[in-house]
């Protein structure tokens, strides 16, 4: 069968097994091999792994049954001031750079220029007037057009 060749030296020799002129693993070699394999693996994906299962577990804990999540009461009344303020109509003829901010993407440089508009060129006739404003655009109307009111 096959001859094992093993100096004292060189313990590397003696995880191999020579059969017919061709160098073999050994079966514990191969475990050994294997054993280190799964160690680098696991180094190297471990660090990935730690965050994802703490996630998992968080979800799976807000998601069982009877389980309430807890909101400070403060960040509930401003979320649902925020959520009013975002939803009101914004009459364009009267509102003032405050107001016209709670329309989405409108920023205060944007709101001063519809209050100008609105000077200079007189009242609003129709919602759509608004692009008509400089710096006010197709994609902002789309965004507000349910919002942009004219009494």
């Amino acid at each position: 069968m096959g001859v094992t060749r093993a100096s004292r030296g060189d313990a590397r020799e003696a995880l191999f097994t020579f059969v017919d002129g061709r160098a073999r693993m050994r079966p514990a070699a191969k475990e050994s091999t294997m054993l280190s394999r799964l160690l680098v693996v696991a180094l190297l994906v471990g660090p990935w792994l730690v965050p994802l299962v703490a996630v998992a577990s968080d979800n799976a804990r807000e998601m069982a049954p009877g389980h309430t999540r807890e909101r400070h009461p403060a960040r509930v009344r401003e979320a649902a001031a925020s959520t009013a303020e975002h939803t009101d109509k914004v009459n364009i003829n009267t509102a003032d750079v405050k107001e016209l901010m709670t329309l989405h993407g409108v920023h205060h440089k944007a709101a001063e220029k519809i209050v100008e508009y609105r000077d200079a060129h007189g009242a609003f006739k129709k919602p759509e007037d608004i692009k008509k404003v400089d710096g006010v655009g197709h994609g902002l109307w789309e965004r507000n057009h349910d919002r942009i009111v004219v009494k």
